[in-house]
């Protein structure tokens, strides 16, 4: 990943081999990951734009570069003390190409997994789009959809037909204010 270099990637330094194991040294976001914020307090809809746009634009270089990140969510996304917002985890990214423009690997976290990847239909950067849309419902409740279903159950709703959508609409002033 050392050759993406973008504000709201996380930066790579260094990669080391010691044993079997990678040890991979990165920029230091001394607020960790989004994970621990929203599951100690609510975001505010300005926060949730806030960072919004900064994933959205890392998302967006990675997929013009043709990389797919296959693993968007609260864990990926990294902040500073300064309000600087990362994605990060970069695990389970694909190259794509001319070539090869789709994936069939199941990687990803299962709750925002897209039901191409679960069902291992060629996708491409699609997917992290559906992922995105799951991080935005997690960032407005606190968690993603079907989270209190165990993983595979999970996965088999949203392989079948399960849409993402927001539990408590009223949650969000742009929908509150329709009814």
């Amino acid at each position: 990943m050392r050759a993406y270099a973008h504000p709201s990637i996380v930066s790579m330094y260094a990669s080391y081999l010691v044993g079997d194991e990678l040890w991979v040294l990165m920029e230091y976001m001394e607020c960790g990951a989004l994970t621990d914020i929203i599951s100690h307090a609510k975001l505010t809809e300005e926060q949730i734009a806030t960072i919004c746009l900064p994933v959205l634009t890392a998302l967006a270089y990675l997929h013009d570069h043709g990389v797919i990140h296959r693993d968007v969510k609260s864990d990926s996304v990294l902040l500073s003390a300064k309000g600087i917002v990362k994605l990060s985890d970069f695990g389970f990214c694909a190259k794509v190409s001319a070539e090869s423009p789709r994936r069939r690997s199941l990687v990803g976290t299962p709750y925002w997994m897209a039901p191409e990847v679960i069902a291992r239909i060629p996708y491409f950067t699609a997917a992290d789009v559906w992922s995105f849309g799951v991080l935005i419902i997690e960032m407005v409740e606190g968690e993603p959809n079907l989270f209190d279903d165990p993983p595979s159950v999970a996965m088999e709703r949203i392989k079948k037909s399960f849409t993402p959508h927001l539990r408590f609409p009223q949650m969000v002033s742009i929908l509150a204010s329709k009814k």
